[in-house]
């Protein structure tokens, strides 16, 4: 698995990013402990988001509920995991 990392420059809600090249899968990782996965994400949506002065408005804005995710969160009952969000 080849990834590349950034820690996020200016959201307070978003702790850092992770992206699998081959996968086109980003991982969010927040400050909260939750981490989505973002799936089918483009090469070029990765690299603006790394370049962009604004992390946290630009995944707001392009990759938030754009992209099919799932979420993981740490801590939680791994056996209601049938349950909706």
């Amino acid at each position: 698995m080849v990834t590349g990392y950034s820690s996020s420059k200016s959201s307070t809600l978003v702790k850092y990013f992770k992206y699998d090249y081959m996968a086109l899968r980003l991982e969010t990782y927040f400050t909260n402990g939750n981490i989505y996965y973002y799936y089918d994400v483009p090469h070029e949506i990765w690299q603006k988001l790394t370049q962009s002065e604004q992390q946290g408005k630009f995944f707001y804005d392009i990759i938030r509920n754009k992209y099919d995710y799932s979420v993981e969160r740490p801590g939680a009952d791994r056996s209601l995991s049938f349950l909706p969000d």
